[in-house]
């Protein structure tokens, strides 16, 4: 923008505005009022500016995924033997959506490699998300249970096999640290005025072994068909009878060959998705990787119910301690991509070098602590650019329902199961199985969370590059209390996208306290 000497801005003649374009454009600050009349003009136009991106671009996005509309298809009969879904997979997100699918009286396959209960190797934080569709979820009928009706949740709680996350918090990499209550303070989204807080831990810590097999028995109780120890080889569309055949060897020792026709395929088996990669929507291997090892309990130091460590030379990725009944212990590192240094070969290395080395690890875990053999699992993150085709979704880690910044993706992936129910369902009601409407599940996931991905990305790369701004968060946590912690927590847990960051009551704390640690930064060397 020119403003010329005879006072004419883009032809337009007007003194008060030529006075004030004057001092924002072409003056030098004479005095302090000036200099803040200046920066007060910029921050408004820079907000304006900002303001106006966001709602072009949120129509944009709602004009991108509103939902394809079905139309009523005739498919030949099934015939008899045949199941409306086949899920691959009963890991959280396959047993999430042939629970809600069996409920809803649809002809349901579940098919597990493994013998429940069977073990999975991740950080075991189960958070808010994935703790309300496990207490809507019923769970099966067992010994001790009070009452027909018990949710999942519920059954796990008075079995003992959850611990509650009360309190935590994180160390930053120059070693800033803070640790409060974020459940006492956590007031749930979209709550009405008079619901103030949580009558529960926003995370809580659940070994795998224990919550797959309750969330598998519970779809079964649902109605579906729970084949155990099933491989998954491949399956073949037929595009003839419009089904699909499965094909599977038992792992039960008799490597017998079984196959399995159904309207629909999910692929819901985990991050490596053999099957999704063999039918072309995935094509890459998994970009992360993530270790665990238990720590027996009463052997080791720590003390509160989960922390986060960022060490500087695993950035972007963290590692973090979670507390288990029993006082046990869950140690896992979380390699995350954005650093050219880390691979995801180093994955061992640098799991037993921070828990040996690292001040704030080491001084947590103690000189004593018991530790169990280091386990690793694969990450694939920041979700698939389709996971969808005709008659097929893919969900959970397999469709990369995997947070790139956090690493977190259990609530992810039940989320992503009851929305791939959801849209299955209504496919069934036309019926319409084609691509093109079964896209109505992609566009569900990605409105939900699969947009803040891509935020997640960049804010890994920075942290990378710019360790010092964990130090200002942790120090904006040290000044705000535990309140800050609860809304840090939200965004961390999947509660709140993370632009909730460059929100002003929240960015301009960080700021100052960035601004406090650059310019202390001399006098601390």
């Amino acid at each position: 923008m020119r403003v010329d000497e005879s006072g004419n801005m883009l032809g337009i003649r007007n003194e008060k505005l030529v006075q004030v374009s004057k001092l924002f454009l072409l003056s030098r600050p004479r005095t302090w009022r000036h200099f803040g009349l200046q920066v007060v003009f910029f921050l408004s136009g820079l907000t304006f500016i900002f303001t106006l991106f966001l709602l072009t671009w949120s129509i944009l996005f709602r004009l991108r995924m509103r939902k394809t509309k079905g139309k009523r298809r005739t498919y030949p009969a099934l015939e008899k033997g045949s199941y409306d879904v086949i899920i691959v997979g009963a890991g959280p997100a396959g047993s999430t959506c042939a629970y809600y699918l069996a409920k809803a009286r649809k002809n349901v396959l579940l098919l597990e490699k493994k013998k429940f209960p069977r073990d999975k190797f991740c950080g075991d934080a189960v958070c808010t998300q994935a703790l309300d569709i496990m207490e809507d979820m019923i769970a099966a009928p067992c010994e001790g249970a009070p009452a027909e009706g018990e949710s999942v949740l519920d059954c796990i709680m008075r079995e003992g096999k959850g611990h509650p996350a009360s309190n935590g918090g994180l160390v930053s990499p120059s070693g800033y640290s803070y640790i409060g209550s974020s459940a006492e303070n956590l007031v749930p989204e979209n709550a009405s005025k008079n619901v103030k807080r949580l009558d529960r831990a926003p995370v809580i810590a659940i070994k795998r072994i224990h919550m797959d097999e309750k969330l598998a028995k519970a779809a079964e109780y649902a109605g579906a068909h729970l084949l155990e120890e099933h491989s998954v080889e491949n399956a073949v569309f037929d595009n003839v009878k419009k089904v699909w055949r499965v094909n599977t060897v038992k792992e039960d020792g008799s490597k017998a060959e079984e196959s399995y026709t159904g309207r629909i395929v999910v692929c819901a088996d985990g991050a490596p998705s053999r099957l999704a990669m063999k039918l072309g929507l995935v094509s890459s291997p998994p970009q992360g990787t993530c270790s665990r090892a238990f720590v027996e309990g009463k052997t080791h130091n720590f003390g509160a119910d989960g922390l986060v460590f960022y060490p500087r030379n695993l950035l972007p990725g963290y590692c973090a301690v979670f507390r288990h009944p029993n006082d046990e212990l869950n140690f896992c590192t979380y390699i995350i991509p954005g650093n050219p240094k880390v691979t995801n070969d180093d994955l061992s290395r640098l799991h037993h070098d921070i828990m040996k080395s690292d001040p704030f690890v080491s001084r947590a875990l103690g000189p004593n602590a018991v530790v169990e053999r280091m386990k690793a699992g694969s990450l694939r993150l920041g979700g698939i650019s389709k996971s969808y085709a005709e008659q097929l979704v893919v969900i959970g880690d397999a469709a990369g329902h995997i947070d790139p910044l956090t690493g977190e993706g259990i609530h992810h992936a039940m989320v992503a199961g009851k929305m791939a129910s959801e849209t299955l369902l209504e496919a069934f009601s036309y019926p319409d199985f084609s691509e093109q409407f079964l896209k109505n599940y992609h566009k569900a996931w990605y409105s939900a969370f699969g947009w803040d991905f891509a935020m997640s990305m960049k804010l890994a790369i920075i942290l990378y590059k710019f360790p010092i701004i964990l130090d200002a968060a942790t120090k904006a946590l040290e000044a705000k209390g535990d309140e800050f912690l609860a809304e840090w927590a939200k965004v961390m847990t999947g509660q709140r996208p993370k632009t909730y960051f460059f929100r002003p009551d929240v960015s301009l704390v960080m700021a100052w306290e960035l601004v406090k640690l650059v310019i202390s930064a001399p006098f601390r060397h």
